[in-house]
């Protein structure tokens, strides 16, 4: 899956070591796959992937309709935060991809009963508290969904100088 990743663009998870891989077959199934994973790092890179593929966003239905109740409210819940992490974001965004950059459609808020805050560090939290309401997974979410686009900002401006 890490290697998968990388080959999508989520990098900032890999070793030194260059694995060959084929592209997934069915990226809703490789979505739902992603969700499944026992490593939290693996599993928190969904939302890293949207980011860096906003268009597939169009997978996501699919995707949930393959996983069964704690994981379909996790994926529902990271998605949700990529929503957010693009807005709070954007700037970053629309310069790592210039070309590609598109919004992120809020597809779950609502069926979250994520409440719709005046600010989007606000909208974090009350998503953090839902999703630990809804997956009894008593984690800093909010951090935890910062953690995933600091490190994948981050590994895009490494990628960004070392090719130049």
């Amino acid at each position: 899956m890490v290697a998968e990743l990388s080959l999508l663009g989520v990098g900032y998870l890999t070793r030194n070591e260059i694995i060959e891989v084929d592209p997934p077959e069915s990226m809703g199934r490789f979505i739902a796959d992603l969700v499944r994973q026992p490593s939290s790092r693996v599993r928190t890179a969904t939302i890293a992937l949207f980011l860096s593929h906003p268009d597939y966003a169009i997978f996501v239905p699919a995707a949930v309709t393959q996983l069964r109740s704690p994981h379909r409210l996790f994926l529902k819940c990271l998605y949700t935060a990529a929503v957010y992490l693009q807005q709070e974001h954007a700037q970053s965004f629309q310069e790592i991809q210039p070309d590609s950059f598109t919004w992120l459609p809020d597809l779950y808020s609502e069926d979250l009963g994520v409440l719709q805050k005046p600010t989007i560090a606000a909208r974090l939290i009350s998503l953090g508290q839902r999703q630990q309401e809804l997956t009894g997974v008593f984690a800093n979410w909010p951090g935890t969904y910062e953690n995933v686009v600091h490190h994948f900002l981050r590994f895009s401006e490494l990628v960004k100088i070392w090719n130049q």
